[in-house]
């Protein structure tokens, strides 16, 4: 679902208060992003000059930072959707790329240790209530 030029990916599950998103890999490990219209919020019009992920063996917690976006000299922390442990850092990502596409330029990939009590913390994209998140998020960025 296109909201303006955010997009709301339907496979997707998110964290609401984060605007981070996760998707259910076939070997139940999860990838985790943040939304472009979370990625809007923090940026407020400004360019990253640097994203910074917390290294593979690092555990992460839901709602604790995964990830920094540094802005100059200022740094915003991006929220974990799921607590695990982190399996893989994406190597290839940098700022520009994640700003180009934020859904193909996903942060890492975790372990998580506890998805069955936590999913249900997240909105799954194809639900009435993500979409209604997402437009309320889109319609205050204006």
């Amino acid at each position: 679902m296109k909201v303006d030029n955010y997009e709301l990916k339907e496979n997707l599950y998110y964290w609401k208060k984060g605007g981070t998103w996760l998707e259910i890999l076939p070997d139940k490990r999860v990838k985790v992003g943040i939304s472009d219209v979370q990625l809007a919020e923090l940026l407020k019009g400004r360019r990253p000059t640097a994203i910074v992920v917390s290294p593979k063996g690092s555990s992460v917690k839901q709602g604790e930072r995964i990830a920094m976006l540094r802005i100059g000299k200022a740094s915003q922390s991006i929220e974990s959707p799921i607590s695990g442990v982190i399996d893989e850092v994406n190597k290839e990502l940098t700022a520009d790329k994640l700003l180009k596409n934020p859904y193909e330029n996903w942060l890492a990939i975790v372990k998580p240790s506890n998805l069955d009590a936590e999913l249900p913390n997240l909105v799954k994209g194809d639900t009435d209530e993500a979409k209604e998140w997402f437009k309320e998020k889109v319609r205050k960025l204006k």
